[in-house]
């Protein structure tokens, strides 16, 4: 609703609620542990069942939420706008599903279910000094994120462990191993921008400005058995100070600070031929503190590995800082050959933050990892914009060519904990286009890119380098192919209106294809979870508007196909790799559709 409260004062909300039923079952199983151990001095098999949770459609999503902003001229040159956004979210069960089980089935041994709740609040004033504009935004965003999952498949990797899944109470009972994860983010962040631009229609323009922006997680993450702490010697003790089934606890907190001025500038060399150019300089400031680990038994004692103290909260053995500044910059030039044609080129340079990977201790050991360093990108890139036979035909596009330094990748550690490292050098170059063509009453349309992404340096051992003879190793060769990015990716689609007097009416088709990727650098665990395949999907709708009413009719992936995005596990692929759950697209939908406008 838009609602007008005086002659220099509107006020705009909007409220949502959206249920999504689920597609993906839970589906009976049993599983059985064989858990050798030296108590009994052989196997102690147990099996456990998930009829308890057995579901169809269990992957269900309801979320609502809502927004409001205020809109207040002061006078005719300035104007303030505070604006709220809020969204709680539910999910159940999960969005992958397990090959092993069946067509989007899972056989999952513990509940999975996430709850996700944020606002943003944010104050936006914009006016002039003389002929200057000058806008400031500021926000407040907050965030809690919390999500239980099923981990069962990290105790089937480590059923072979001699110990590790062995469990009992005080009176020989058994107690299942099967593992939850529930990891829990509290995020904040507060920004806030100030930027002066000089008269939009002067030949020399400029902006420039400051920007501050400051950002906090708070998490935990525990990995649970129910029952742990009336377990008998276990192999992994509860972790004091932690949930009485937390097998290892992480309780840290992350700051991140950064700064920045930015300026930029644009200069029309001829009315149709302009140069721009902007610089950026930046301080990043990231710290982590807190506790991450396990606890073991020393002298029939629970002790925390690598601390003095007897709880989590007396034995922080994280403290980290990392610091760095720099600069981007870019330049761009376009030229207008025409009102219907445009041409440009543009060299530009990233940056993402650097910052510390957090120490864990664990089976007595402690895995120390140096922080990473920021991955840097330099692109070029030429592009057009251009319109033919009286503008009914658009065709866009642009080359590009990026060199990416320092690239930031994750690997897995001692006991599958992942920890960031910069994996050499990589170069990705391409082409995308979009295309759209009114015929009459026939419309086409169409987009599509192409990407080569590739190591052009090795990723080597992070601490020995690539020399064998020093202690190191190459984990991935120059010419290895990115993963996670499709090669290709094209879309079409044909709308066909007939119009009826003041009505119209129309038919419409799309298909969607996207071509396979691979999911890890590291090729030995890329092999180990394997690559998708690429796939087809095709969509059609049809419909009919009349007054204020529209009324239609839709089927997304007509053809039901299960095209996989990508490819997930739980710990190391080395061990986890041949229990890789799968993410597809959503199967058939068909839905009907109808809207009033008042």
């Amino acid at each position: 609703m838009n609602l007008p409260l005086s002659d220099r004062m509107a006020l705009r909300v909007m409220g949502f609620y959206e249920r999504e039923g689920g597609y993906i079952d839970n589906t009976p199983a049993t599983r059985t542990y064989l858990r050798p151990n030296t108590t009994t001095g052989g196997d102690a098999p147990l099996t456990v069942s998930n009829a308890d949770l057995v579901e169809n459609d269990y992957n269900d999503v309801e979320t609502y939420g809502g927004r409001a902003a205020l809109g207040i001229e002061l006078d005719d040159d300035w104007t303030i706008t505070p604006a709220a956004i809020y969204q709680h979210q539910k999910t159940n069960g999960q969005f992958l599903f397990d090959p092993r089980a069946g067509d989007l089935e899972n056989h999952d041994f513990v509940p999975s279910r996430t709850l996700d709740k944020w606002y943003l609040a944010s104050l936006t004033i914009q006016g002039k000094l003389s002929d200057w504009d000058v806008t400031y935004s500021g926000s407040y965003f907050n965030r809690k994120f919390d999500s239980f999952a099923d981990y069962s498949y990290f105790n089937v990797a480590y059923d072979s462990y001699v110990d590790y899944n062995y469990l009992v109470d005080s009176l020989g009972n058994d107690i299942d191993p099967t593992q939850t994860v529930r990891g829990f983010d509290k995020y904040e962040k507060m920004a806030h921008e100030l930027r002066v631009s000089s008269p939009a229609t002067d030949r020399f323009r400029m902006t420039a400005g400051i920007f501050m922006q400051h950002q906090t997680d708070d998490r935990i993450a525990e990995y649970i058995v129910t029952g742990l702490s009336d377990a008998v010697a276990p192999f992994s003790p509860p972790v004091p100070g932690a949930g009485p089934g937390d097998v290892f606890y992480t309780d840290i907190h992350r700051v991140d600070r950064d700064y920045a001025m930015f300026g930029e500038a644009s200069f029309d060399i001829l009315p149709n031929l302009t140069l721009l150019g902007g610089i950026r300089g930046f301080i990043a400031h990231n710290t982590l503190e807190g506790f991450s680990g396990g606890a073991g038994v020393v002298d029939r004692q629970i002790t925390v590995f690598g601390c003095t103290g007897t709880t989590a909260q007396q034995c922080p053995n994280i403290d980290k800082k990392y610091v760095e500044s720099g600069e981007t910059h870019k330049v761009n030039l376009t030229w207008k050959v025409d009102d219907d044609r445009l041409l440009y080129a543009t060299y530009s340079t990233g940056f993402r933050p650097g910052g510390n990977n957090r120490d864990a201790f664990a089976l007595g050991r402690l895995q120390s990892i140096p922080p990473y360093k920021a991955d840097t990108l330099t692109n070029y890139e030429i592009g057009w914009k251009t319109q033919f036979f009286d503008r009914t035909l658009r065709i866009n596009g642009a080359i590009f060519w990026e060199e990416w330094k320092d690239v930031q990748y994750s690997l897995p550690g001692l006991l599958g904990i992942f920890y960031t490292v910069n994996a050499g050098a990589a170069r990705s170059r391409g082409i995308e286009a979009d295309i759209n063509w009114r015929i009459g009453d026939l419309t086409l349309a169409g987009s599509g890119t192409y990407v080569d992404a590739k190591l052009t340096k090795p990723f080597c051992d992070v601490i020995n380098g690539c020399d064998p003879a020093a202690g190191g190793s190459v984990i991935a060769a120059a010419g290895a192919r990115l993963p996670v990015t499709p090669k290709v990716k094209l879309n079409g689609s044909a709308r066909y209106a007939v119009r009826f007097g003041e009505n119209e009416a129309y038919v419409q088709a799309g298909v969607n294809y996207q071509s396979g990727t691979i999911s890890s650098l590291v090729p030995a665990d890329a092999a180990s979870i394997g690559p998708t395949k690429g796939f087809l999907t095709a969509d059609f709708s049809l419909g009919y508007e009349w007054s204020n009413f529209t009324i239609g009719a839709y089927v997304q992936n007509l053809f039901d196909k299960r095209g996989i995005l990508s490819k997930n596990v739980t710990c190391a692929p080395s061990l986890c790799g041949d229990f890789a759950r799968l993410y597809p697209t959503k199967p058939r939908i068909f839905g009907l559709k109808a809207g009033a406008k008042f």
